[in-house]
């Protein structure tokens, strides 16, 4: 699985990642995808490799609490009513040392 880095940073209120994420998912591109959050992309990529062709780093931040904030602001976009939307909770991913990334695994359709 490959890892794309199109991180932003700033203040979660700051960025309008909606647009980026919704050009991502689209239907005829993609068949499934999850948000999540980690402090080890390359780590966290091995637990998808199998499920999931392509990792993008969307957001990248010192701060759990905005991570956190991201994680939820765009989980709440999509999920539960938008198609091939995987996330079951948020805020539940792995986070032990700053910097703090908002990614979304994707497998194309």
């Amino acid at each position: 699985m490959d890892i794309r880095w199109e991180d932003s940073t700033g203040w979660p209120s700051q960025l309008n990642l909606i647009p980026s994420l919704s050009a991502y998912v689209r239907e005829d591109r993609v068949k499934k995808f999850k948000i999540g959050i980690t402090s080890n992309p390359e780590q966290r990529k091995n637990g998808y490799s199998n499920a999931y062709d392509e990792m993008l780093v969307l957001y990248c931040t010192d701060s759990k609490e905005n991570v956190r904030v991201m994680e939820k602001y765009l989980t709440d976009n999509y999920k539960p009513h938008y198609r091939g939307c995987k996330n079951e909770a948020r805020g539940k991913g792995p986070l032990c040392e700053p910097p703090f990334y908002c990614y979304i695994v994707r497998k194309f359709a």
